[in-house]
């Protein structure tokens, strides 16, 4: 298994640790470092003279960094703060699901499309238990 494919296993697994134990900390370091791998990886493709496919995939993980950097801000619990979050998840909730067609277009093993569906699927459980009041809201 390619050293990538093993680095971008252990950061899904770091989300998924952080969806687990519900803290937001590790749920975005995960997701925000898998985003700049793949933007590494895919902007070295590009720069290659692979197809502009590859600079669409930069675009699209750079933002899911963006989005999902791990910040210390203190969430209160308002609604502003909620209609953020849910916004910022299903944002990278459809990242991720464009990458699962991505992965198929791309060199990467196949089992890249299965962690780009889980990491697809780990934001709307998020979003699950923000809305019905699941999730406990607490400092990083």
């Amino acid at each position: 298994m390619p050293v990538p494919v093993i680095i971008a296993t252990v950061l899904s697994l770091v989300s998924l640790y952080g969806f687990i134990k519900k803290c937001r900390f590790y749920f975005n370091l995960g997701y925000c470092l898998m985003g700049l791998l793949i933007a590494s990886a895919s902007i070295m493709d590009y720069l290659n003279g692979s197809e502009s496919i590859a600079l669409m995939t930069v675009t699209v993980f750079i933002i899911q960094a963006i989005l999902m950097f791990p910040n210390k801000i203190n969430y209160d619990g308002s609604k502003i703060a909620k209609s953020a979050g849910i916004k910022i998840y299903t944002s990278v909730s459809l990242v991720n699901f464009i990458a699962v067609f991505l992965s198929e277009l791309s060199p990467a093993p196949s089992i890249t499309i299965w962690l780009h569906l889980v990491l697809a699927i780990m934001p709307l459980g998020v979003i699950y238990l923000m809305m019905a009041g699941k999730i406990k809201i607490k400092e990083n």
